[in-house]
């Protein structure tokens, strides 16, 4: 009797553990697949980043081209500008001038 019994303890051990061992083995594959999803949304986001590394790049590229463009319309103005004070000052003196020589034509 104690044997019979002794073997269905270790039978009923046996099935529990074998159960046991099932549970942790579907356990592991939930977290293997979870890992597996996590990866993916981890290579996501960084493929995502990669992306928006390489616009933002490109943005300051043309803000530094624009700067430049900038700097050198100022520059063109300025000397525009230099031109248009040259060109009003020698208009003045041919004004006068002209004035001076009607006065002496009229006298």
């Amino acid at each position: 009797r104690q044997l019979g019994k002794a073997k269905a303890d270790a039978a009923g051990a046996g099935a529990s553990a074998s159960q046991e061992v099932k549970v942790a083995h579907d356990r592991a594959q939930e977290a293997l697949a979870k890992l597996g999803t996590a990866q993916d949304v981890l290579r996501s986001a960084r493929d995502e980043l990669s992306q928006t590394q390489a616009r933002l790049q490109a943005k300051e590229h043309q803000v530094s081209v624009l700067s430049e463009s900038n700097a050198q319309l100022k520059q063109d103005a300025s000397q525009r500008e230099a031109q248009l004070l040259a060109l009003q000052a020698q208009t003045q003196e041919q004004e006068q001038k002209l004035a001076q020589l009607e006065s002496l034509r009229d006298e």
